[in-house]
């Protein structure tokens, strides 16, 4: 696997300035994320009723979500994962000790967004993010084996396959806070980074996307091509034992929101609200697609990139609810602590002070001299 330190760009020329500073973008990508899901959540509520939902408006009626609306939340997993994350790093294990989470019946797209903050953390490193995926997905499929837990969420689908998924948007996101490539030329660039041939079940999956994109094609059009992807025996060869015959039927539907959202942000790049909004329209599991989505796109346009009206428009009940927390500055602060972790600052706090006065930061190499 091709790593992330050696590669040039050729995109970037020297003296070109940072759109915006790394910390506006780990903000963006949690907000994102929080604001995608919330309109998701309200979105899958009414399926399947309906894929055509009203245009949804600026303010906090919006952004709230009756009692019982969503039974399954993917916010509280980000910020598990992210709490966990920065306790195991202050003790600098090989093998984070990260927490056995819930991510939608085991689906590989549903690991890929609580798996956030390990691809904001590990944006320099993909090595180092395969290595901690493994032990992550390893040791939670080992204590449910063990335990026996015939609902346990990581029966559902086989190890290697759902770190291979979480890896293309572990890859994607690294690529976006590097400013790497353009956004046209992504998904080339996740390919060759993960090495995935066109027989690869992955391959195949994002080939159709940039397939897509070159075509601009709608998108009922998208959801429609995406959702009939099959996935067979022969493109998964290389997943070998890890992957059983009976199982491989199953594995396309499990990357189509993924796919989607990768789709509506690169469709529509510098638009966060049309990108969310795209999104959730899909109609397919409008809470998990809509939360990826927005967590690329505010990651991409940083978070002056996302509506003033639209941040403030989320009602503490519903990021109680969601994310288990009852402000965005929370999730601002989750964001910052992953930051300073990151820069690997003896005093986060300091840190984070001294940021407010020298300015933005960005990965190595993407500030040029001027």
């Amino acid at each position: 696997m091709s790593g992330f330190l050696g590669r040039e760009s050729p995109h970037l020329q020297v003296g070109e300035d940072v759109k915006y500073s790394l910390r506006s973008r780990f903000r963006g990508a949690v907000l994102g994320a929080a604001i995608g899901e919330t309109l998701g959540a309200a979105a899958q509520a009414s399926l399947p009723h309906s894929l055509h939902y009203p245009v949804l408006e600026d303010g906090a009626q919006r952004f709230e979500l009756s009692d019982g609306q969503s039974s399954l939340s993917y916010g509280r997993a980000v910020v598990t994962v992210a709490e966990a994350l920065i306790f195991a790093q202050q003790h600098h294990p090989s093998c984070l000790d990260l927490p056995e989470v819930v991510w939608g019946g085991g689906s590989g797209a549903g690991l890929a967004i609580v798996s956030l903050p390990l691809f904001l953390y590990y944006h320099e490193d993909l090595d180092r993010l395969q290595y901690q995926l493994q032990c992550w997905i390893q040791r939670s499929v080992q204590n449910s084996e063990s335990t026996q837990n015939s609902e346990s969420t990581y029966n559902s689908q086989p190890a290697a396959y759902l770190e291979w998924v979480a890896l293309v948007m572990g890859d994607s996101m690294a690529l976006i806070l590097q400013e790497q490539q353009v956004v046209r030329q992504l998904i080339p660039q996740v390919l060759t980074d993960l090495e995935l041939p066109s027989h690869h079940f992955l391959g195949e999956g994002l080939q159709r996307v940039q397939a897509l994109l070159h075509r601009r094609a709608s998108l009922s059009t998208a959801v429609q091509e995406l959702r009939s992807l099959q996935v067979h025996p022969n493109a998964v060869s290389d997943l070998a034992s890890n992957l059983a015959p009976d199982l491989t039927p199953n594995l396309a539907p499990d990357l189509v929101p993924l796919l989607l959202a990768l789709y509506c942000f690169l469709s529509t790049p510098e638009d966060f609200r049309l990108t969310v909004l795209r999104a959730i329209r899909t109609g397919v599991h409008p809470q998990l697609t809509g939360a990826i989505a927005g967590a690329f796109s505010a990651a991409y346009n940083g978070l002056p990139g996302v509506p003033w009206s639209w941040q403030e428009g989320l009602s503490s009940s519903t990021l109680e609810q969601l994310w288990g927390v009852k402000t965005s500055p929370q999730l601002f602060q989750l964001a910052d602590r992953l930051l300073a972790l990151w820069a690997g600052a003896y005093d986060p706090q300091q840190f984070l002070q001294q940021l407010e006065s020298t300015g933005p930061i960005a990965a190595p190499e993407v500030i040029r001299p001027r």
